[in-house]
């Protein structure tokens, strides 16, 4: 979910220092992971609502597989997390936290490892939500942390496609555009380099780069890739290079589409938002 910017160079080889290791260990047996959960249909619909999100921008369908998923294993507490993580309702995020706290040290220390950090997302999201401020030292341990944790957990689990690509993340919000690239090429498998995600996620990264060319050619392979004009993920990856470009009209146009195919796409309403207000300075401009 796309959550998570400056690069200073010992940061970035931290980095990259930390990854090559890893980017050359044979991960053909590598273990999967249950994510804490014994049932074999709670964790698939665990797995598609990652695959609908992250792959697809189907926030709709990711909400209902994560709810279908707790349907089998009420105990699922990785589960639980993410669905307040996606749910609107802030009451039930409150509940959530609350229970999860409550239950955090009863987990396995791999479960853990993303447990922990997830708290802290619902923490953010209640904040924001309630006008609540946190302190900059929240933000800066909860980056920190969630780099550490995740990079621990993905050298254990590489095959884990999806935490794997919200460690990109954080390496982008951490480190910023040019470390999230390097670190998606060192990291990834030949399989994870075809998920669209990690194709989406390039072009984002090479806008922010300002190579608009090659966003826009990672944008047209994602369609082909993906193969169904129906995903929002194509229009939203195609808005924000739109946007970059300060091509207003056809940012408009992608965002829209994206919001058509899925009302509940949280992060294209925030696109919508920015792109109304360049409108709107335009217009402005305009009148004088």
């Amino acid at each position: 979910m796309h959550l998570f910017k400056g690069i200073h160079a010992i940061s970035i080889l931290i980095c990259l220092l930390c990854i090559v290791p890893f980017s050359c260990q044979k991960t053909t047996n590598s273990p999967r992971f249950n994510f804490g959960t014994e049932n074999d249909s709670a964790l698939f619909y665990y797995n598609k609502g990652w695959e609908y999100i992250m792959d697809y921008g189907e926030w709709t369908k990711s909400e209902d597989a994560y709810r279908k998923a707790m349907t089998f294993d009420s105990t699922f507490a990785l589960g639980k997390g993410i669905v307040g993580k996606i749910t609107t309702n802030l009451d039930q995020r409150k509940a959530i936290l609350k229970e999860l706290e409550a239950k955090k040290d009863q987990v396995s220390e791999d479960e853990r490892l993303l447990l922990n950090d997830l708290l802290s997302i619902l923490q953010i999201f209640n904040a924001r939500e309630q006008g609540i401020k946190l302190p900059p030292e929240f933000y800066t341990n909860f980056y920190n942390s969630a780099e550490k944790s995740m990079r621990t957990f993905i050298h254990k689990y590489p095959h884990e496609s999806y935490i794997k690509a919200e460690y990109i993340e954080v390496l982008h919000s951490n480190h910023g555009a040019q470390t999230a690239l390097d670190s998606m090429e060192a990291l990834t498998t030949p399989k994870q380099k075809i998920l669209p995600f990690y194709i989406s996620y390039a072009a984002t990264l090479e806008t922010e780069l300002g190579n608009f060319e090659k966003a826009l050619v990672k944008a047209d392979h994602l369609k082909k890739v993906i193969g169904d004009d129906e995903a929002p993920a194509i229009y939203y990856t195609y808005a924000q290079i739109y946007l970059a470009m300060d091509s207003i009209d056809l940012a408009k146009t992608n965002i829209e589409k994206t919001i058509q195919l899925d009302a509940k796409h949280q992060l294209a309403y925030r696109v919508q938002n920015v792109i109304d207000q360049k409108l709107l300075e335009r217009e402005t401009d305009s009148m004088k």
